[in-house]
């Protein structure tokens, strides 16, 4: 089944927050951020103002998620935008090191 489709977050309204169940996003004076009660992290609202950005330095990349009026739901990820070529790298450059030891060997 696919998400619902992603609804405006109101800046100024409170929402549960997307890592933890009992936490409450609450917004942030004069930002367009949230930051929950329980976890103590902070979520930037995007450009579009339908997704949030978790504001961490533990990740390289952004966890982002959508609203639907219910619930989150997880967004896009940067690292899928990089997997496939990741992943040819990966099996070519060991290729192209053992093929030509593979065929100059007696």
């Amino acid at each position: 089944m696919r998400p619902q489709k992603a609804q405006k977050i109101d800046l100024n309204g409170e929402y549960p927050c997307p890592c933890r169940r009992r936490g409450r996003l609450i917004p942030i004076a004069l930002t367009d951020a949230f930051g929950c009660n329980r976890c103590q992290q902070i979520f930037v609202v995007n450009e579009n103002d339908n997704t949030i950005e978790q504001l961490s330095t533990h990740y390289s990349y952004k966890p982002a998620w959508r609203w639907t009026g219910k619930q989150w739901y997880r967004a896009y990820s940067n690292w899928k935008a990089h997997y496939l070529p990741l992943a040819l790298v990966m099996i070519l450059v060991p290729l192209v090191i053992w093929l030509p030891l593979a065929l100059h060997s007696p």
